[in-house]
């Protein structure tokens, strides 16, 4: 198996015949044999569900044999399978306290990009993998950063400390990153609000020097990452919205609202943009979920920006899904449509009936903004 992964070979019946015979056999293999065993596994994406459950089983009851690289590797590959066993993760986070001086950097960095991947809050073990961390931070190589960086962020738990540390290895090396690792490191700094105008003024160079290599996801990440860092850079904005404009049509409906919550909040009113972006919406409004439905209102109110079509197809959308507004939804739509004097009275009595029932979930503001915009409407 761990040849196959290596070789990055693609012969499934080869796997599914190998998986089968090795299933209930697991509890034979030494620790090393399980830690590589999982690896593969992994990396192969086997759906065996009866035997990675084997494998979780018969890990978590050789975890304390491991060393950091069979622990980190085992972590790795349960989270990329999707596995979000609670007791094994458990007993990692304890082991990784008691051993971390024990693991290489590497090792570290791939242990806490697993528990983020499946959403396992060890509050305690990510506080000692930082502080191990940060003496070794002059040592971390790209991927490190940005798996160390990405896994804080994602669990939300803003360690200054740790973005201190990572803080001049990311700008330094920034050129000779991956742009997977610059996108996911500049994201983590942006989302723990830790992107200071330096950090944001590099990765402004750096995005607009890879512009020809950026997909749609990358161009809503770069945007979302100047918004959230209140960092306006029209430069790398204008460069990215042509690019944009021209990839619409392979982005969802979330990159959609992204783009667009991104541009207004740095008041960058590029019309071009915002007339494709509206076109896009109509077509894809139907896949809206509440929240894209508001905060791309929000948007486009927000610079003024009134698409009377785009409008009253997002009325009708938001009318049909109108049980699922949440109060910042409800706020924000009524705000959008209120701001534009937009008049859809069906919109106006759902949203109306919707704030009603939910009233004691709003809080001060979005009263306040809900108000406003049912007068207006």
């Amino acid at each position: 198996m761990w040849g196959y992964a290596t070789l990055r070979t693609e012969e499934q019946p080869v796997f599914d015949s190998v998986t089968g015979a090795l299933q209930g056999r697991s509890k034979e293999l030494a620790a090393l044999g399980l830690s590589n065993l999982a690896w593969s596994v992994a990396k192969l994406a086997v759906r065996n569900r009866e035997f990675v459950e084997e494998l979780v089983s018969q890990s978590h009851r050789a975890l304390r044999e491991l060393n950091g690289q069979n622990i980190a590797n085992c972590s790795w590959a349960f989270a990329t399978l999707r596995v979000a066993d609670a007791d094994f993760f458990d007993a990692v986070a304890e082991v990784t306290i008691q051993k971390r001086s024990e693991f290489a950097q590497q090792n570290l960095s791939n242990t806490v990009w697993a528990f983020a991947k499946v959403q396992i809050k060890r509050s305690d073990m990510m506080a000692a993998v930082s502080e191990r961390v940060q003496r070794m931070a002059a040592d971390l190589p790209a991927q490190g950063i940005a798996n160390t960086a990405w896994a804080f962020a994602t669990l939300n738990i803003r360690d200054n400390m740790l973005m201190s540390a990572l803080r001049p290895h990311l700008l330094r090396g920034m050129s000779s990153f991956q742009l997977q690792n610059v996108m996911n490191s500049t994201w983590a700094f942006a989302k723990l609000s830790c992107a200071d105008s330096e950090l944001m003024a590099r990765f402004g160079q750096e995005v607009s020097s890879r512009l020809s290599s950026l997909a749609g996801g990358d161009l809503t990440v770069a945007s979302w990452c100047f918004a959230s860092a209140e960092h306006s850079d029209t430069s790398a904005m204008d460069a990215m919205a042509w690019d944009i404009i021209k990839k619409l049509d392979s982005m969802s409906y979330q990159d959609l609202s992204n783009i667009a919550w991104a541009y207004a909040k740095l008041a960058i009113e590029n019309h071009e943009l915002f007339d494709a972006i509206s076109g896009e919406v109509i077509r894809k409004v139907a896949e809206f979920e509440p929240q894209n439905l508001a905060i791309t209102a929000w948007a486009f109110a927000t610079i003024s920006q009134p698409k009377e079509k785009m409008f009253e197809a997002i009325a009708v959308q938001s009318k049909r899904k109108i049980s699922r507004f949440d109060p910042q939804c409800c706020a924000n739509l009524l705000f959008a449509f209120g701001k534009l004097t937009v008049k859809n009275e069906a919109l106006l009595e759902a949203l109306a009936e919707q704030v009603e029932s939910t009233v004691d979930r709003f809080k001060t503001l979005e009263l306040c903004n809900a108000a406003w915009g049912i007068s207006k409407m």
